[in-house]
């Protein structure tokens, strides 16, 4: 009985995902088909522990059924967490990007940061900036990074790519500190496109393993099923 309800709210579940798909059709508010998934697939985890009778499942098939049910879950829990809290916090940091093109501007970043530095060595007759650029500052300007520190909304590396740029300044002359000024606007710029990058792209990559994870789940309970019938 638990086996064939909880087969009943797997296939509620992945309705959803052809709701989303479907246009030009009634079928209800978005938000409200999101919220009855939560519902149901919060309610699956129940009747599956249940299907179990709390236990272990025997069995290379079983235990793999059930590893593929909890990754699911799993990733499905990640998603709701992530949709609650990281929106509220890419509002915080700046306008809206779009993901894709957050690669492009990282671009025009570096060529900015580029164009500064050797103009400034070359104002200043000077290569103490331009040495600081190559050694520390020109990989930061080169692509996403600081990932992780991101998704935990720690600004360390920041601090320390701005306290390495404040020890910097001491020793520089006027000409070089303006571009100092300016280079450390460009840096928190950066910044803020690799947080948007680091949470965004969080929102997008956790579909890339629960939707295909639900597949595979999928086609599992239907051998299941036909295992299940044919040798009782």
């Amino acid at each position: 009985f638990t086996g064939w309800i909880l087969l009943v709210l797997m296939v509620v579940l992945v309705c959803y995902n052809l709701r989303k798909k479907i246009v030009g059709v009634r079928l209800g508010s978005v938000a409200a088909s999101l919220q009855w998934h939560i519902y149901l697939g919060l309610i699956s985890l129940v009747v599956f522990l249940e299907h179990l009778q709390w236990g272990m499942p025997n069995g290379a098939f079983e235990l793999t059924l059930a590893f593929f049910f909890a990754l699911t879950s799993m990733t499905g829990v990640m998603g709701l967490l992530l949709s609650r809290s990281f929106p509220k916090r890419l509002s915080q940091r700046g306008e809206e990007i779009i993901f894709e093109r957050i690669k492009a501007y990282i671009s025009q970043l570096r060529e900015e940061s580029e164009k500064l530095v050797f103009e400034s060595a070359t104002l200043a007759a000077s290569t103490s900036l331009t040495e600081h650029y190559v050694s520390d500052l020109s990989g930061f300007f080169q692509k996403p990074c600081n990932i992780l520190s991101h998704l935990r909304f720690s600004r360390r590396p920041l601090n320390k790519v701005l306290q390495g740029l404040e020890s910097l300044e001491r020793h520089l002359n006027e000409e070089e500190k303006v571009a100092v000024s300016q280079l450390r606007t460009l840096i928190e710029k950066k910044d803020d496109l690799d947080f948007h990058y680091a949470l965004q792209g969080a929102l997008k990559g956790w579909l890339f393993v629960h939707v295909p994870a639900t597949a595979v789940l999928i086609a599992l309970v239907a051998v299941h099923v036909f295992l299940v019938h044919a040798f009782s």
